[in-house]
């Protein structure tokens, strides 16, 4: 239902990736990838949530390794 946007920060900023998709409660069986790389959630700067359908991804203080594409 929606797509993940370009996002732009600073280091140590919280980055917060979001979609919207037509299904709720998936989260379990969601994957994210990070440059085609399965995105390892055992990070703890890294957090994974749903609101409904909404599926929400941050990065909390955001380096510069972690730039790539989501």
């Amino acid at each position: 239902m929606s797509e993940l946007k370009d996002k732009k920060c600073v280091e140590n900023q919280t980055v917060r990736f979001e979609i919207e998709l037509n299904k709720p409660d998936i989260l379990d069986r969601l994957i994210w990838l990070r440059n085609g790389k399965e995105i390892d959630f055992e990070n703890p700067l890294y957090e994974l949530k749903s609101i409904g359908s909404r599926y929400i991804f941050t990065i909390k203080k955001a380096q510069f390794d972690d730039e790539g594409q989501y």
